[in-house]
């Protein structure tokens, strides 16, 4: 015996991969030449497109990163056949790099905003003397 998970197989009709920093939002359609590949990580091909989630989502997200307690996610959805979205995973240190150099998206200017931000500077500053 050994411990498994099992999950639905969510037919793919779309993957979306959401970076959030300090409440900005990125997402991208990934856009897979090899469909069969459970991973599009692994296509060597993939490309991404920029997207507009809808706000509800949006604002669903950062009220998940906000419980967790996180400043940044990287997030996967998949939006099956028929338009019903599914949240995959959230990745606090998740790579974003790729949402700027391929999609042309300002992902390390919002995560510099971020990192001067005074609210996360003060919360986190601690002076010894």
């Amino acid at each position: 015996m050994a411990p498994v998970i099992f999950q639905e197989c969510i037919e793919r009709g779309r993957d979306i991969r959401v970076f959030i920093a300090n409440s900005k939002v990125f997402s991208v359609n990934v856009l897979t030449q090899h469909e069969e590949l459970i991973d599009w990580r692994l296509d060597p091909l993939c490309t991404y497109e920029p997207t507009k989630l809808h706000k509800a989502v949006e604002a669903k997200l950062k009220m998940l990163l906000s419980r967790l307690g996180l400043h940044t996610g990287s997030i996967d959805l998949r939006e099956d056949s028929g338009g019903e979205l599914f949240f995959l995973e959230i990745n606090p240190s998740g790579q974003f790099l790729f949402l700027e150099s391929d999609a042309n998206l300002p992902v390390t200017a919002a995560i510099a905003d971020l990192l001067l931000s005074p609210s996360l500077t003060k919360k986190n500053r601690t002076v010894k003397q």
